[in-house]
């Protein structure tokens, strides 16, 4: 399926204000940049209503900062695959065009239309 993405709305032309890290930066220093998701990109989708995706990655889309985005994004997937409709859902993020801008895109798998839990039941005793 061909990737479709949505811009999001957010601030037109305004810096987040995103100090540049600097050569001590931490890892936490990084993940506390401020960000703002500027466009969803999902594919894979074929039966499943975009919206539904929308709906499940919403916090992720509002997320202050980066790990605040990772964070949700996580939760997000999980809650995809809980349910049962998804044989995978995982969410990356790139950067977007602007300073602090970032793009989320959402890779899902669906499972078929149809599923079979097969298995095996024996009882008997010895001969």
């Amino acid at each position: 399926a061909a990737a479709r993405g949505r811009e999001m709305g957010g601030k037109d032309d305004e810096s987040l204000g995103v100090p540049e890290p600097g050569p001590g930066s931490s890892v936490m220093d990084l993940l506390r940049l401020p960000c703002r998701v500027t466009a969803l990109n999902i594919t894979g989708i074929k039966r499943t209503k975009r919206e539904l995706i929308e709906a499940e990655m919403g916090k992720a889309l509002h997320a202050a900062n980066h790990e605040e985005l990772a964070v949700e994004l996580a939760v997000a997937s999980a809650r995809l695959m809980e349910l049962d409709v998804f044989k995978s859902a995982d969410a990356t993020v790139d950067v977007g065009a602007g300073p602090g801008e970032v793009v989320v895109d959402v890779q899902v798998d669906e499972k078929g239309a149809y599923a079979l839990n097969m298995g095996t039941f024996s009882q008997g005793g010895e001969v």
